[in-house]
């Protein structure tokens, strides 16, 4: 009996050494240094129209970073640097936190910034269309001069009698945009091809098809208005709608279609 008890004791004792050793390997090959690396130093953040940059001292060891805005990543990657592109205006903290093969620092010292207005989670949604809308509300866009507001106003296909309208929500984002009091445009974001299709089934009856520079289009003679749809997949959930105060004819709304920069 003494010798079989040993002979366990013995076993849990390899065991837990095995046990020790195992785990010892699994930290090394996580972390080549078995330890976390040092917090990030130095930060500094450069206030831009829409957007925010921060960049920080290299860590030594370290393949991977994360910029939090109010503990809110914003960033991840191997670079020490990175762009805030959602954020809003007003004062906003910002920390990072370094990584080594998954094991992570403590947190950098934060630094506040007080940030201008931007599209907030908009953003990436405007940014689609960088050469044609404003980085940031009541700014200049790059063509001419466009002026862009954030706007909350189902399609018609959304309206219903109930309390959650006709009980789908198809719109994900829009923007009314204007130019010096000739050009008229409103972008519009959808969640699905359906829900594209069933915003222009209703918007597009009696509409004449033509064709622009990038893609499809509808005229509707009875408002003087005409609606881009995009022949490039990535833009595919995006409906401009155009309008021009000096031609309200076909030829007219596809000649100011094909000088939109896209």
């Amino acid at each position: 009996m003494k010798r079989t008890a040993a002979v366990r004791w013995g076993a849990l004792a390899v065991a837990v050494v095995v046990a020790a050793a195992i785990g010892f390997v699994v930290v090394r090959m996580i972390s080549p240094t078995g330890r976390a690396p040092k917090a990030p130093t130095g930060l500094s953040a450069s206030v831009k129209v829409g957007h925010v940059d921060v960049a920080w001292q290299p860590v030594p060891g370290s393949d991977r970073y994360l910029l939090l805005r109010d503990d809110q990543v914003v960033y991840a990657g191997a670079e020490p640097r990175g762009t805030d592109a959602t954020v809003t205006k007003g004062k906003h903290v910002y920390r990072v936190q370094a990584q080594d093969h998954g094991v992570p620092s403590t947190m950098s010292q934060p630094i506040t910034v007080e940030a201008g207005e931007g599209w907030g989670e908009g953003a990436p949604l405007v940014n689609l269309l960088p050469k044609l809308l404003p980085a940031a509300p009541r700014t200049d866009g790059p063509w001419e001069k466009l002026h862009c507001n954030w706007q909350i106003r189902p399609g018609r296909n959304e309206l219903g009698p109930s309390e959650a309208g006709a009980g789908a929500v198809g719109m994900r984002y829009r923007l009314i945009c204007g130019s010096q009091m000739k050009w008229g445009l409103h972008s519009m974001w959808f969640y699905s091809k359906d829900a594209v299709d069933g915003y222009l089934s209703d918007v597009i009856s009696n509409a004449e098809a033509f064709r622009w520079n990038h893609g499809s289009g509808f005229y509707l003679a009875s408002r003087g208005e005409g609606y881009l749809k995009f022949d490039d997949p990535k833009l595919s959930l995006i409906v401009v709608g155009i309008t021009r105060q000096d031609s309200k004819t076909k030829a007219g709304l596809i000649e100011m279609a094909n000088q939109l920069p896209v």
